[in-house]
């Protein structure tokens, strides 16, 4: 016999003579917290049923008391083959909690209240932001399916609840807000990859050259600027670079061995080929005298 479903245990079991759905509940290690107590589903398979038929199985509730215990008790005899079925009790389910990590004034771990719940709201229950919080460094991480980083405008979700930046959470959320850091870091293809000291309206040029410029191998154009909340933006060649910002990251790639040719290689190349043909001609010109 099976049983399926709010049980700690699924699965098939011995069957013996007498045994009630009481005893197969027991064997499975009784119900799960978010079983429904009141009811279960037995299928049989009929005796009665004909080959080609449209019935293809006995399929009747069986009352369960509120700690589920069969209720029918020993008037329900389970036969050989039947499967039970115990369903989630509706609307049940854990609490739904996320993380609030950073410049708040309680960080700490928070059960959203209700489905719909959002982020102005669990940033109010966690006190507000402290003064020393970087709002434009907000992050919103969601592991469930793979969701990753949210890059979200916290300071638009504070000032207009409900819109379109105030998200609503889910469980397994986490929320951080880092502390202001009034530096740019600058990485890649340049002469000393270093933080510099943040300087408001300054643009990406300012930055590398304070990391010792680009290097020979720079790609320029695939410089990009990756912003505290996780977003990106790469250089424009006809109009204006990204703007930067404190806590900003900004990469200069090297460049793809297609996107130049290095015409010094290509001389060397070139030469070196030519006197090798040069010296094979000689050497079948001395033979054929």
């Amino acid at each position: 016999v099976s049983i399926m479903g709010e049980v700690r245990r699924p699965g098939t079991y011995p069957w013996f003579e007498g045994m009630s759905l009481k005893d197969l509940i027991l064997v499975a290690g009784g119900l799960r917290e978010s079983a429904q107590t009141t009811e279960a589903e037995l299928s049989r398979m009929d005796p009665a049923v004909e080959a080609g038929g449209d019935l293809l199985a006995e399929v009747r509730p069986v009352r369960l008391d509120g700690a589920g215990a069969v209720a029918e008790a020993d008037t329900f005899r389970l036969r050989n083959h039947d499967h039970a079925f115990v369903r989630r009790r509706p609307g049940w389910e854990p609490q739904r909690n996320v993380v609030v990590r950073g410049e708040v004034l309680y960080p700490g771990v928070y059960t959203l209240a209700h489905r719909q719940e959002r982020l102005s709201s669990v940033i109010a229950r966690a006190g507000g932001l402290l003064d020393s919080a970087y709002p434009s460094g907000f992050r919103l991480f969601r592991p469930e399916e793979g969701v990753g980083n949210v890059g979200l405008d916290l300071a638009a979700a504070l000032a207009r609840p409900g819109g379109a930046n105030d998200i609503v959470l889910e469980a397994g959320d986490e929320i951080v807000v880092p502390p202001r850091r009034m530096s740019v870091r600058v990485e890649g293809e340049v002469g000393f990859p270093t933080s510099v000291i943040y300087e408001d309206g300054k643009g990406i040029g300012y930055y590398v050259d304070r990391a010792g410029g680009y290097t020979a191998e720079a790609d320029k154009g695939r410089t990009k600027v990756i912003y505290p909340n996780g977003t990106s933006a790469k250089v424009r060649r006809f109009w204006w670079d990204p703007g930067v910002e404190e806590g900003s990251l900004i990469m200069v790639p090297p460049r793809s061995p297609s996107a130049g040719v290095d015409w010094g290689k290509v001389i060397v190349g070139t030469t070196s080929v030519l006197a090798s043909l040069a010296t094979i001609y000689l050497v079948v010109d001395t033979t054929g005298n």
